[in-house]
C-alpha cells in the first residue's frame, strides 16, 4: 500500500468522523461507507481523495500539508461540481463550486458533491 493511501485511510477516519459530528450526526452515506479513490496524486502539498458509496453523493476531502496556502480544483465525474460544505478549517471561505478551493496553511475542506 502506498504511503499516501495509508495517510488517507487514517486521516479519513478522523476528518470524516469530525464532519459527521459537525453535521449533527447526520453523515452522508459516503462518509460512513465508501471507496477512497485518490485525486491529483502528483500534488505533493495537498492530499485529496473522494469518498464514494453506491447511490449516494460523492464526498471530496482535501488536506493541505504545508504552511502556505494552496489552491486546488476538482472535477468529479457525473457531478455538477456544486459543493455542500461538511467540514472546513475555521475562518476559511465556504465555496459553492469545486473549481477553486483555497486551503489555508494546514487547512482542511470536506464537501458533499452534487
Amino acid at each position: 500500500m502506498h504511503c499516501y493511501k495509508r495517510i488517507a485511510s487514517c486521516a479519513s477516519a478522523l476528518i470524516l468522523g469530525a464532519a459527521a459530528l459537525g453535521a449533527g450526526g447526520q453523515a452522508a452515506p459516503s462518509l460512513a461507507h465508501g471507496a477512497n479513490p485518490m485525486l491529483d496524486t502528483a500534488n505533493t502539498k495537498v492530499l485529496s481523495w473522494l469518498r464514494l458509496a453506491p447511490g449516494a453523493p460523492a464526498v471530496v476531502v482535501s488536506v493541505n500539508f504545508t504552511a502556505e496556502s494552496q489552491t486546488v480544483a476538482w472535477s468529479v465525474p457525473g457531478a455538477r461540481g456544486i459543493a455542500r460544505t461538511l467540514l472546513k478549517t475555521p475562518g476559511a471561505a465556504d465555496p459553492v463550486l469545486l473549481d477553486r478551493i483555497v486551503l489555508g496553511p494546514f487547512g482542511v475542506y470536506v464537501a458533499e458533491v452534487r
